[in-house]
Parts: structure tokens; sequence; C-alpha cells
């Protein structure tokens, strides 16, 4: 099955990685932008972004998921279903 999936925090890792495990193709994960740490000022990215690199999945980072660059992007992946967690 052809997946979009959209999660960020840690809990999210696992439920992408069962889906990756299960043989199924993850098209791409959306994630909301790196945000920047308070103290370092260093660019953080979600968990979801960082288990996604470790794996060679895509990642989509829109600022708005809603806008109408962004439904054009993930209908153009043409899916089967998109996960959110």
């Amino acid at each position: 099955m052809k997946i979009i999936y959209m999660g960020t925090g840690e809990f999210a890792v696992s439920p992408l990685r069962a889906l990756k495990n299960a043989g199924h193709e993850i098209l791409c994960a959306v994630c909301p932008p790196d945000k920047v740490n308070a103290r370092g000022k260093k660019m953080i990215p979600c968990a979801v972004k960082v288990y996604c690199g470790e794996q060679g999945i895509t990642v989509y980072q829109p600022k708005r998921v809603s806008s109408s660059e962004s439904f054009e992007y993930l209908e153009g992946l043409k899916a089967d279903v998109a996960v959110v967690c």
C-alpha cells in the first residue's frame, strides 16, 4: 500500500516503523518545519524526521499543510491512504 504518513513526536515513530516493516511503501512523511531550540538557537528536527532520515524516507515540511501547494504536492504522490498520528 502506498502511504503518506503525518506525524511529529517520538510516539509517532513506532507506528511509522511498523508500517514500513510490514512492507508498505512510505511515499513521504509530513512534518512541521524544524523548530529553533531556545537555548542553543539550533534547528531541532522532530522525531519522525530523524527516523525518516535514517530510513531514507522523503520528508515534506510545509509551513501550512492546508495550503493549496501542499494539497497539490500530496495529491501528486497518488497515495492509497494518509495515516495521521
